[in-house]
């Protein structure tokens, strides 16, 4: 049924599809007694537990991972889990809000565990569908397969669980301002992509600055979490803009299809089974029901559909200028803007060529050798593998955690991974994509870097200002040899950028906080400490493939420090400056030969071609908003 594109004033009483759901202090009170019975070892009471809270616990777990059988294993395994943990019960939150962090977790461990688990692809590919779906809800379920990690998990707590922004800031341990930023992302991205949302008079498209000021609010205002000030702003507007008040109309229609999900997907009773694998007695598992013919035709359908959808999303940006360009080399190039996108410039023609969307804000790039494929590592957790033949994303896997950095080995075989969050270096097979090893680290581990013959990698742990050396060989990475400090302690946020001379003999790391640079000995492990007086060192670091200069982005591009941020050239081994570019750049590196430069600038949304010894420009290429890490592709011509 069409939905109303007519004004929807606040003072009208809007519909909101996931208000957080009422409770009375009896049934808070019920629970909470019946949590302290469990509590007690009282084992009938923690099955009225499991009773009450399997059926939305699964299905918040089934559209998270979109195969019926994992979901009901992993409702099993929060369960059990929480039964473990009963005793560990947060209460400063709700019980079914600790339980659903719990069920989070479970269900992000469990991909993690499928070795570099292709979350969006693999659940395209494997939906193993519910026979509780009809078409519709499959048909959501397809576009909810391709939204991005991060703001699916908050859409579902807040469609499916009902939950408050509070609750939800709570279970993800985030703040509420957050939640309403990712709820916001996951409308705009459900709206853009789903194939069910009516369009009989959509509006066109509207340049004015202050609907563009207005679309991001529409989102926290269906959710009523406005101040009292941008409520009114945002009424003001609604009752002029057509644009607006469609946009929000799209977002009402969101609401109340993901709403009907709450009713779809039932699960096999699992109390006695639980209770039966508590009593360490041998569990029973429920055959899954076979699904009808009609099911199975609705779910090659929806499979078919997810693969349109996710055709359209891959070429969206690049139609008409897809395949690599002839020429020398291609520039890759992270765009920090809210769409998530990589700019492809082709260095021979000094032109823009493509616009790959990944779907989050690229940390960092890397290509392999053969120059087949560019990874993308997002700030969602998500690793983007980028077909540069197509200039479309072929794959995406699932990282987790909240990652620092990624280095590729120099025979492109393995992508060394940081997860800031646990200390941890991930290492992965770039042919089957399955990680081979997870190497405990230092605190907040950031940047990575492969020394040039591929023997060692550094990985520099901002939390305890350390360089974890590590040894690397063909078959699996060995423990950390040693620890070396590289200074004092330092803010663990920062960019803290590491590269290696050709020769491999030398590491160099940079200190955004200090006016400092330090080099590592390979060989010896020896640090020497360099004072470079630049402020705000180090964005980004190159050495020169002729291992006689290094090239060092810096400054802050606000308040007063902005007039001296710039691009330097500093010699080798002297770490002393020589020529250097004003402006606030962030990425850079070199062509191949070392005669020319490539450095982003935020500012300017440009890249820009520089003499490498003179750092004179020689062209300026416009590739979107907010450029950051940039790689150079070598490709035959």
């Amino acid at each position: 049924m069409p939905i109303e594109r007519g004004v929807v004033p606040r003072s009208s009483g809007l519909d909101v599809a996931f208000p957080a759901q009422e409770r009375s202090l009896a049934d808070v009170i019920s629970t909470n007694s019946v949590v302290d019975s469990a509590r007690g070892g009282d084992l009938f009471s923690f099955q009225a537990l499991v009773e009450r809270y399997q059926s939305p616990l699964y299905r918040f777990l089934y559209r998270l991972v979109a195969d019926a059988e994992l979901a009901r294993d992993l409702t099993i395994d929060t369960f059990l889990l929480a039964h473990k943990k009963l005793n560990r019960v947060d209460k400063s939150i709700r019980f079914e809000a600790w339980l659903y962090r719990l069920g989070s977790g479970v269900a992000m461990s469990a991909l993690r565990r499928q070795h570099l688990a292709e979350l969006l692809l693999r659940r395209k590919r494997t939906m193993r569908l519910s026979p509780e779906d009809d078409l519709e809800a499959q048909t959501v379920q397809a576009t909810l397969c391709l939204l991005p990690i991060n703001a699916l998990i908050p859409m579902l707590l807040r469609s499916l669980g009902g939950f408050s922004y509070e609750e939800i800031a709570q279970i993800l341990h985030i703040s509420q301002r957050d939640v309403g930023e990712r709820i916001r992302q996951g409308r705009a991205f459900f709206r853009q992509h789903s194939q069910l949302l009516p369009r009989p008079s959509e509006p066109a498209a509207n340049d004015d600055p202050a609907c563009a000021a207005i679309e991001p609010l529409l989102s926290a205002y269906l959710d009523h979490q406005l101040p009292g000030t941008d409520q009114a702003v945002v009424n003001a507007r609604l009752a002029t803009c057509s644009t607006c008040r469609a946009i929000l109309a799209d977002y009402q229609e969101i609401d109340r299809r993901l709403a009907r999900l709450r009713t779809r997907g039932a699960v096999t009773p699992l109390a006695y089974e639980v209770t039966r694998i508590l009593r360490g007695e041998k569990p029973v598992r429920a055959k899954p029901a076979a699904h009808s013919r009609r099911a199975l035709l609705a779910g090659l359908m929806v499979i078919a559909l997810v693969g349109l959808v996710g055709a359209s999303i891959l070429v969206a940006s690049g139609a008409g200028r897809r395949g690599a360009p002839s020429g020398t080399g291609l520039l890759y190039v992270a765009l920090q803007n809210s769409e998530g996108q990589v700019a492809v410039v082709d260095v021979a023609g000094a032109r823009l060529v493509a616009t790959i969307p990944i779907g989050a804000r690229a940390l960092r790039l890397a290509a392999d050798r053969d120059g087949n494929h560019v990874y993308a590592l997002g700030d969602d957790g998500i690793l983007s593998v980028i077909d540069v033949a197509q200039n479309a994303v072929a794959d995406r896997y699932l990282i987790g955690g909240r990652p620092g950095g990624m280095a590729i080995s120099p025979d492109g075989k393995r992508l060394f991974v940081t997860l800031a969050d646990r200390r941890t270096l991930m290492v992965f097979d770039t042919d089957s994509g399955r990680q081979t090893a997870d190497i405990r680290v230092g605190r907040t581990p950031r940047e990575v870097a492969v020394t040039p013959d591929g023997q060692w990698i550094y990985v520099f742990n901002a939390g305890d200002s350390t360089v974890s050396k590590i040894r690397s060989n063909s078959k699996q990475e060995s423990k950390i040899l040693r620890l070396i400090k590289v200074g004092d302690q330092i803010t663990e946020f920062a960019a803290h950028p590491m590269a290696a001379t050709p020769d491999g003999r030398k590491l160099y790391v940079a200190d955004l906080t200090r006016e400092r640079m330090w080099s590592v000995d390979v060989g010896t492990d020896d640090v020497q400490s360099f004072d470079v007086p630049l402020r705000d060192l180090g964005r980004d670091i190159v050495v020169a493939p002729a291992g006689d200069r290094l090239y060092v982005t810096h400054g802050d591009p606000r308040g007063a420090r902005a007039a001296l941020a710039g691009l330097a050239s500093m010699a080798l081994p002297a770490v002393e400056r020589t020529a250097e570019i004003r402006g606030y750049f962030y990425g850079v590196t070199t062509s191949p030969d070392g005669s020319t430069l490539y450095a982003s600038s935020p500012d300017d949304n440009a890249v820009i071609f520089a003499d490498a010894q003179t750092l004179q420009t020689q062209a300026t290429v416009q590739v979107g908003q907010r450029p950051s890490s940039i790689i150079y592709l070598a490709r035959s011509k």
